[in-house]
């Protein structure tokens, strides 16, 4: 499923591509390649599982939450 959702991001990206040429593409297509860029990497999805792992460590910590 993570492929096809990359693809669309991919095509979606070469798209603005090739309908602005090569020098607006820096400027009007980065969001485009931001997504894709993720949707390939996970970075975003990466930080909030470190992010929800360390509330999880803060809370056990603090006796507010016991592991199943």
């Amino acid at each position: 499923l993570a492929g096809a959702a990359d693809h669309t991001f991919e095509r979606e990206w070469v798209e603005c591509r090739h309908g602005l040429g090569q020098t607006c593409t820096c400027c009007e297509c980065q969001l485009k390649y931001e997504d894709f860029m993720e949707c390939v990497k996970l970075t975003n999805l990466a930080q909030r599982l470190r992010v929800i792992l360390e509330q999880r460590d803060r809370m056990i910590k603090q006796g507010k939450y016991t592991p199943p």
